[in-house]
């Protein structure tokens, strides 16, 4: 972000526009998700990365330290006895990168 806009958004609402083209895409793909038994269901926390990447990135950058990361903290709390208030969702999103 440039300075000139941290320093209006500091000052209260700034209101941008911008101007987007869509390519839309049909694509089959799959996404890997898995949860916690504990945890209010009606209370759920969702944490994602994506496993794909674009051909002219490091998947390992884009997204691999994503995916690797979320699934460290999948298995910390495996690991450990800890009692939840909130159902945590872990989704590997697998073709977020479509199209770019």
């Amino acid at each position: 972000l440039n300075k000139e806009f941290l320093a209006a958004s500091s000052a209260g609402d700034v209101y941008v526009r911008f101007k987007a083209q869509i390519k839309q895409l049909d694509v089959i793909s799959k996404n890997l998700v898995a949860e916690t038994r504990g945890g209010d269901p009606n209370k759920v926390i969702v944490i994602g990365a994506h496993l794909d990447s674009v051909p002219e990135g490091s998947g390992m950058n884009d997204n691999g330290s994503g995916s690797a990361g979320i699934l460290a903290i999948a298995q910390a709390f495996a690991a450990r006895n800890i009692e939840l208030k909130n159902k945590i969702r872990f989704i590997w999103f697998g073709a977020e990168e479509v199209g770019l």
